[in-house]
């Protein structure tokens, strides 16, 4: 051991191995001391000091393994021993003050061997910001009004978040179960401070699971309160992308409850659209598919307007409903109507009030007073029709099923007249369908007269089908004595009935498989019974196209049942001659 030397009270080259109490002051150069240091005053060290043992200021180190500044016992008995270095300790409030300049800046840096100064904590005594830097840079700011801002250094709100995500975790593994929520509060007539019971939790955004597991999905909930009420779920966002407004399980992408959608720009300027609802064809949202709202001169005067995209430069208005009411489509001048409301469709289309003259290549649906009217007017005078089609289903051709003529003529099944009938039917299906039913539900029994032939004079009836039960069907023609004259029951049926020449036959257009059937020859019974017979034999249209002839067969029974007669008279006289020569 080196012997200290003394100098007018500074000790040089001091080297000790036991204790050193100093009393006044002493100025030490270069001290090593391996045992304790008690000083009663000030020491002062101008050179390197070398403390192989814990240091104790204010109080003996009992905390730690490095320098332990103790003015008071804070009842800790250990540290934690990877932050042993330093400890300060008091029995009221401990604190580290940094101090610097108003125009300087105080920091406190992390290094390592790679880097001496990889992070730090700064405080800039200027501008009065904090900042925290990790890995060489910025990454954390509060600026001088308490706006935080995360890799933003010039943060506009409380908190800034620049170019990231906010991120919350939970360890939640139930269904529904709730990952964490951002909560609003309303402290104004509440204290503050960990374990406060807070009553004014006015909004919360809540995220919950969807599933279970790892892969689980989820959801957003929207919370809000009204004055004096309790805090309720207002909006649900699933994991399938679809939002509920009062419903908490939404079954499509935008489902309501009990409420309305409004829209409005919040200003009263006149000739302006109001607001929109609208839906885009491309990312850049340049193709307007929507309705808007249009104030005219007014706030009484706006319209409903709707526009769908035909194409580039093509964002055109397609329908317009006015604020009388009136609709048109393919149009911006509707047309009032005196009666009722106006649908009205480029030319193509008006429902309501009275179309004054006629028009051209329209289709019209009116009504007026009890009565409703439906037009069809062609390119040129007499050419207006009206069609009626049906979808052919699973994706085929749409058919026509049916054409109203221009003049009257009704067909069905068909596109053009058949034989200049005023009703033509025709079974395009190659089927046996029925080509025409009617049913009577009014009853199981009774007459009911399905179909009815009147006159022109009087439209009395002149012939009928006639429903008779749920087994039978009667066809009638007027018969009525009071319909006749010049009756005559004294006539030879005989001798015309033998001119009838029934004959054996087959239909030419069953082809191979024609079989022969029982019949007339309609021109050869005209001759005998000519009113059983419609149309002339061999005739032709102006077309050169045949008319072929008919038969109604029923019109032969009179003659049949006359003849019958006629031979049961001469039967009977042949019978009494018989008997008469068997009795002689």
């Amino acid at each position: 051991m080196t012997r200290a030397k003394i100098v007018s009270k500074i000790i040089t080259n001091a080297d000790l191995d036991g204790d050193l109490d100093v009393d006044g002051t002493t100025n030490l150069d270069v001290v090593d001391i391996d045992g304790a240091v008690d000083m009663a005053t000030t020491l002062a060290v101008t050179g390197v000091t070398t403390l192989s043992s814990k240091v104790g200021i204010l109080g003996t180190n009992d905390l730690g393994l490095g320098l332990h500044i103790k003015e008071g016992d804070s009842g800790v008995t250990s540290v934690s021993t990877d932050a042993d270095q330093l400890v300060i300790e008091n029995n009221a409030e401990s604190g580290i003050s940094i101090l610097a300049p108003n125009d300087s800046a105080s920091r406190i840096a992390f290094g390592d061997s790679d880097n001496n100064k990889i992070s730090q904590i700064y405080y800039n005594h200027t501008s009065n910001f904090m900042s925290v830097d990790v890995n060489n840079a910025e990454r954390l700011r509060i600026d001088s009004s308490g706006n935080v801002g995360i890799s933003s250094s010039s943060p506009v709100a409380k908190l800034d978040v620049n170019s990231g995500d906010i991120a919350i975790s939970s360890t939640q593994a139930s269904d529904n179960g709730d990952l964490g929520e951002f909560q609003f509060w309303n402290t104004t007539n509440a204290g503050s401070g960990a374990g406060t019971s807070f009553v004014n939790d006015v909004a919360s955004i809540q995220g919950q699971m969807e599933g279970t597991g790892n892969n689980s999905g989820g959801s957003l909930h929207f919370y809000t309160k009204t004055d004096g009420g309790a805090k309720t779920q207002q909006m649900t966002i699933t994991g399938a992308g679809k939002v509920g407004i009062g419903v908490s399980s939404p079954q499509e992408l935008l489902h309501l409850k009990d409420g309305d959608i409004a829209v409005g720009n919040g200003t009263a300027s006149n000739n302006a659209v109001i607001g929109r609802v609208g839906f885009s064809t491309d990312s850049s949202n340049s193709r307007f598919i929507g309705m808007e709202s249009f104030r005219g001169s007014d706030a009484a005067n706006a319209d409903l307007r709707f526009h769908t995209f035909g194409g580039d430069g093509d964002n055109g208005e397609r329908m317009r409903i006015d604020s009388s009411g009136n609709v048109g489509i393919g149009t911006t001048s509707i047309q009032a109507s005196a009666v009722g409301k106006t649908l009205q469709s480029s030319g193509s289309l008006v429902i309501g009030g009275t179309i004054q003259n006629h028009q051209t290549s329209k289709a019209v649906i009116e009504h007026g007073g009890n009565s409703t009217n439906i037009r069809s007017y062609g390119a040129s005078a007499g050419t207006g029709q009206l069609t009626f089609t049906t979808g052919g289903g699973g994706g085929s051709a749409d058919t026509e099923r049916m054409r109203i003529l221009a003049d009257g003529r009704t067909i069905i099944g068909h596109t053009a007249a058949i034989n200049s009938s005023i009703l033509g039917i025709s079974n395009r299906n190659a089927t046996s369908d029925r080509m025409f039913a009617v049913h009577n539900a009014g009853g199981t029994s009774g007459y009911f007269n399905q179909i009815a032939f009147r006159n022109n004079a009087d439209s009395s009836t002149i012939g009928e089908i006639v429903r008779v039960n749920d087994a039978s069907v009667s066809y009638n023609t007027t018969s009525d004595y009071r319909l006749k004259t010049a009756v005559n029951y004294d006539w030879d049926a005989t001798t015309r009935l033998k001119q009838l020449k029934p004959a054996r036959f087959k239909w030419i257009v069953d082809g191979d498989d024609a079989v022969p059937v029982d019949g007339f020859l309609a021109h050869e019974a005209q001759a005998v019974v000519p009113e059983a017979v419609t149309g002339t034999k061999d005739e032709v249209d102006d077309d050169g196209n045949p008319v072929m002839q008919g038969i109604d067969q029923s019109k032969l029974v009179p003659l049949l049942v006359k003849s019958l007669q006629e031979a049961l008279t001469e039967i009977d006289t042949l019978k009494t001659r018989v008997i008469a020569l068997e009795n002689a």
